[in-house]
């Protein structure tokens, strides 16, 4: 191959969307007791990857031993003119938690649409397909811890939001 095909071809292999990123991306918040680490395996996913990651919920004080609410941990989706708020149900349940045993939660859907809005990509097929995809742009998702010290819902509410940038392309 002539070095001018070579380099015809190198461009041309340069001017598809960008390869998915090999480096993990990842987000921390904490307060006195507790920390929240979100990671995903990459910052770059094309629209057809299923996007995983998981958002670990540890206890930083060794004399909490457990916490209560609907449920640790629950995820925002954000692009340019879409917000996909996470919901919560109106339960309280008691969870163990250790400083060697934290909570593990990999990425969930949840949240409500309007039944005719179609103006969005978010429609009851986006909540009921297995995997997490996400159309194509700039995108901000967030783990929110939110919950109670104690197994009653009553104790000292925390929240922790931790939050990690990707980039979706066709």
């Amino acid at each position: 191959m002539t070095r001018l095909a070579l380099l015809i071809a190198l461009a041309a292999v340069g001017c598809g969307s960008p390869a998915p990123s090999p480096d993990p991306i990842s987000a921390t918040a904490r307060n006195s007791d507790f920390e929240l680490v979100f990671s995903l395996p990459r910052s770059t996913w094309r629209t057809s990857d299923a996007i995983e990651g998981e958002a670990v919920l540890s206890v930083l004080s060794p004399d909490l031993t457990s916490i209560s609410g609907s449920g640790p941990v629950a995820f925002r989706f954000t692009a340019e003119g879409i917000v996909v708020e996470p919901a919560r149900p109106a339960s309280c349940e008691r969870f163990a938690i250790a400083s060697d045993v934290p909570i593990p939660t990999g990425i969930e859907r949840s949240g409500s649409i309007s039944p005719d809005d179609g103006s969005h990509p978010f429609d009851a097929d986006w909540f009921r397909d297995p995997e997490l995809h996400l159309p194509p742009g700039a995108w901000r998702i967030e783990a929110i811890a939110e919950f109670y010290v104690g197994s009653d819902c009553e104790g000292p509410l925390h929240v922790l939001n931790a939050g990690v940038d990707l980039t979706v392309v066709d």
